[in-house]
């Protein structure tokens, strides 16, 4: 498998909250990209011309990219919403995502019945790496331009896997 780029973005609606859902389903799509030994050039959230977030992650894959990995961080921003309590939340701004992984999957000639497991596995990851998702959602948060490059988002991935170490 050579290099692949992808372009994950989607649409959030207002309020601060929503620039909070944004930066952790920007973070996700993020740390899950990591974690596959994906290649993050950029993650960002701003507002729109509506007062919505707008959200993009820019990561592409490697030869050493775990197989399925861009369906699961695909799917990870969706599956971070998941994880909140409210409702309004989990299903806050359009189903982008989720879109364009099966319109992928199509392309892979891989069943859209696999979304699902997809989803579940990007669960399961974000529960684990949870701490990771917060750390890089709280430096978006603060970035003055709303935009993490590839330093800051290797620096929170290096400051994650050292505490880890360090707590085993």
């Amino acid at each position: 498998m050579g290099d692949e780029s992808y372009l994950i973005h989607g649409t959030l609606g207002k309020d601060f909250t929503c620039k909070y859902v944004a930066a952790i389903h920007e973070a996700a799509h993020t740390s899950l990209a990591l974690l596959c030994n994906g290649k993050v050039s950029y993650t960002s959230i701003k507002k729109a011309n509506d007062e919505s977030m707008v959200g993009v992650t820019s990561w592409s894959s490697t030869t050493k990219t775990v197989k399925d990995c861009k369906f699961v961080t695909g799917l990870a921003g969706i599956a971070a919403q998941q994880l909140f309590e409210d409702p309004v939340v989990r299903d806050l701004g359009p189903d982008t995502d989720r879109k364009q992984t099966i319109q992928a999957m199509w392309v892979e000639r891989i069943d859209e019945e696999n979304a699902e497991r997809y989803e579940k596995e990007a669960i399961r990851q974000l529960r684990n790496h949870w701490p990771l998702v917060e750390s890089i959602a709280q430096s978006l948060l603060e970035a003055t331009n709303g935009v993490l490059g590839r330093m800051e988002i290797l620096k929170r991935f290096y400051e994650y896997n050292k505490k880890g170490k360090e707590e085993t």
